[in-house]
Order: C-alpha cells, then sequence, then structure tokens
C-alpha cells in the first residue's frame, strides 16, 4: 500500500512540473514562432516586391542603354566631350549637361 502512495505522489509531481513547464516555457515560446514567422513572411514579401522593381528599373535602363548604342550618337558625344575638357583648353571647360544630352540624343 506504501508504494502504491509513493507512485501517486511522483505522477503528480511529474504532472505538476509538465503543466508548469507547459504553460511557463512553451506556449510563450510558440507564440514567439508564430510571430517570427508573419515578419518573416512580411519580410520576405517586401524584398520580393523591391527586386521586382529593381529588376523592371534595370531592364528599363539596358533598354535605353541599348537604344542608344544603336544609334551610336554616344561615340560621337564622348569625342567632343573629351576634347572639351582637355588640358589644351586651358582650363576652359565644357561640362555637357543632361539635358542637352538628352536633347543630342533625341535629334
Amino acid at each position: 500500500m506504501g508504494g502504491s502512495g509513493l507512485q501517486y505522489l511522483v505522477a503528480s509531481n511529474m504532472h505538476l512540473l509538465s503543466d508548469a513547464i507547459y504553460r511557463g516555457f512553451e506556449v510563450p515560446l510558440l507564440h514567439e514562432v508564430d510571430s517570427y514567422k508573419e515578419k518573416n513572411a512580411e519580410n520576405e514579401e517586401r524584398y520580393k516586391k523591391q527586386a521586382s522593381e529593381k529588376t523592371r528599373e534595370l531592364h528599363k535602363r539596358e533598354t535605353q542603354h541599348l537604344k542608344l548604342a544603336r544609334q551610336k550618337k554616344r561615340s560621337t558625344l564622348l569625342p567632343m566631350f573629351w576634347t572639351a575638357n582637355s588640358p589644351n583648353h586651358a582650363g576652359r571647360s565644357i561640362i555637357v549637361s543632361g539635358d542637352s544630352f538628352r536633347s543630342y540624343c533625341q535629334n
């Protein structure tokens, strides 16, 4: 009879300890894991969106540069810029702004 009482006390104690560990450790940990998964999914979604935007922008720039290369205007504009900024002009330099460059390329 004494052995069964001791076995009952040990089982009851183990049950209380397992409940305490579950409520004090596992439940908060599960909540943290769930919130981490949500944040990770949001960050991954945002990353994919930004990556696709950057890819679109780079593709657009590449097509613009290829169009410019096909027109062969770049090869005629750069030597003018180099000669205008050469040391032979004694400090007089002509700087081509973006607007004049665009208007030159469109003509």
